[in-house]
């Protein structure tokens, strides 16, 4: 009913098949509503009180639909669309997978410093920050975070461990050689949306490639991670699949005569690994 009354954009229609005041919400906004009780109403009356409109209906047993009631209709609708139903139902689904959805379990086995909870809400807040971030003013990235943080409904205890785990995770990359790599390259995209058939007809891949960016070497595909671990190139292998989704992606998409290189960024340690093969 809280959901109800708060997302109710023009009228809430609640049906009742007892007095309001035997039921604990409408008992409780009696004094704000002024229900009117059956017993004031006139069947087929409607009251309008402070915007709450009311109309009461009598109820008689004796108008009750009954089979014997059916037996003169015609019901061959009703098992045309149990029919269309049944067929319909047995029509193959496209199933959506992200490609991260290859990584979960194999990232979790790779172990991680920091509480699941605050290591998914800092990387949210990061991704978010290097979206829209030039490369340019460290000083202006570290302002973009703080404005996003400010806009996340937590409490003060977990907000200022939010805002420490997100100012090591940008320390370190704003003081590694990733850095300045990265503002030296040509940036295509970030953010960049992808849908694309799965391995089967029936899955649909869908998702977002972090950085799209070209170098002397051609096109690379690259995923920001902010993982707190002490072997990156193990973690890196674990992105393995989710970057090749990436990577197919985009030489589809541009007709590249090859796979584009696929990196794996993370910003802790400012190391950027390349995944070969």
């Amino acid at each position: 009913m809280y959901v109800a009354t708060t997302r109710a954009k023009d009228h809430l229609v609640v049906l009742l098949n007892q007095k309001p005041e035997k039921i604990p919400f409408l008992a409780a906004a009696q004094p704000e509503w002024d229900l009117a009780e059956g017993g004031d109403v006139e069947p087929g009356t409607n009251l309008e009180r402070h915007g709450v409109q009311q109309r009461w209906i009598n109820y008689d047993p004796a108008t009750r639909v009954t089979t014997e009631s059916l037996s003169n209709f015609d019901v061959s609708p009703v098992y045309r669309y149990r029919e269309a139903k049944k067929q319909v139902s047995q029509i193959p689904r496209l199933t959506f997978r992200t490609p991260s959805e290859h990584e979960q379990e194999q990232v979790e086995r790779t172990g991680s410093k920091t509480r699941p909870e605050l290591a998914k809400r800092a990387g949210v807040l990061v991704h978010a920050t290097l979206e829209s971030w030039d490369y340019a003013s460290p000083e202006d990235l570290r302002k973009q975070s703080l404005r996003l943080l400010d806009q996340v409904r937590i409490s003060a205890i977990l907000r200022d461990e939010l805002k420490s785990e997100v100012d090591r995770i940008l320390s370190g990359f704003l003081e590694s050689d990733l850095l300045s790599h990265l503002s030296r390259q040509n940036i295509l995209g970030r953010e960049v949306p992808l849908i694309m058939q799965g391995t089967t007809p029936e899955e649909t891949v869908h998702g977002y490639i972090d950085l799209v960016y070209e170098d002397k070497e051609g096109y690379v595909v690259a995923d920001f991670k902010t993982d707190d671990t002490n072997n990156p190139k193990e973690t890196a292998e674990a992105y393995r699949s989710q970057l090749t989704d990436y990577a197919h992606a985009l030489k589809k998409a541009l007709k590249l005569p090859a796979l584009p290189r696929r990196e794996v960024l993370f910003l802790r340690t400012g190391e950027r690994i390349r995944l070969s093969g």
